[in-house]
């Protein structure tokens, strides 16, 4: 193999191996009147994921990963940045960046001390209570 030709394959490896370590994986989240769909149920502590959630339905909703036992006790609380903190979650977008037809992109990582059942709510008055979460595990890391 000639230098130059070693030369391309080597740069060639190195952008494949960067843009794939780096790369955090992409969750597909669908909230609509009464529901949240997801593209993964299963998430590892520590990694990073990217969401993109979109609002398929005809009022505003909101998105948090909370704790699933905290569900319902959770309060919904007027933020104007998305990576807000609420009580009992650990990342709340909130109903100004999701109106109807609209989308937000969040990267993401699971803490590495949480394991266990997690799910993604809406908890805007009555939604949450209407059936709008969804039940997500995080795996060992």
């Amino acid at each position: 193999m000639k230098k130059a030709d070693l030369t391309i394959f080597i740069a060639l490896g190195l952008v494949l191996l960067s843009s794939c370590a780096g790369t955090p994986e992409t969750v597909e989240v669908h909230l609509t009147e009464f529901g949240i769909q997801s593209s993964l149920v299963e998430f590892k502590p520590g990694r990073t994921y990217k969401f993109v959630i979109t609002n398929d339905g005809a009022l505003a909703h909101e998105f948090a990963i909370t704790e699933r036992s905290a569900g319902a006790q959770v309060e919904h609380h007027d933020v104007n940045d998305m990576h807000h903190d609420m009580s009992g979650s650990f990342l709340h977008v909130g109903q100004e960046h999701l109106p109807p037809g609209e989308w937000a992109t969040i990267e993401y990582t699971f803490p590495r001390q949480i394991t266990g059942e997690l799910e993604f709510a809406c908890h805007l008055e009555g939604h949450y209570e209407a059936g709008m979460y969804f039940p997500i595990n995080l795996d060992s890391p």
